[in-house]
């Protein structure tokens, strides 16, 4: 089994997320967190399940969904490392900077 680590930017984005959602509706905005937060144990077992980020590549940086939202990580040797979370509708590039994630 391996260990999934949230990082603090994936953190802070979810809870920007989770903010942003209970502005309409507190309880789907915990709901939303809890299964993307369970989405992301899936790695404990399948840590190369998720697809390769394509425009990522070149970083090893792979990818699952809840819902709308992608759960971006890297798997290096000791865990599996959630980077980042970002609705699907958001341009990747112009919201995340890989060079962060793969120190």
């Amino acid at each position: 089994m391996v260990r999934v680590v949230w990082t603090q930017e994936a953190s802070d984005r979810l809870a920007e997320i989770v903010a942003y959602i209970a502005q309409d509706s507190p309880e789907n905005a915990l709901r939303v967190e809890r299964a993307i937060i369970q989405a992301s144990r899936r790695m404990e077992t399948f840590p190369f399940a998720g697809g390769v980020v394509e425009d990522l590549h070149q970083y090893d940086v792979r990818e699952i969904y809840y819902d709308v939202y992608r759960i971006l990580y890297v798997v290096k040797e000791d865990a599996s490392y959630i980077v980042c979370v970002i609705h699907g509708s958001r341009d990747l590039l112009s919201n995340v900077n890989p060079e962060d994630w793969v120190q």
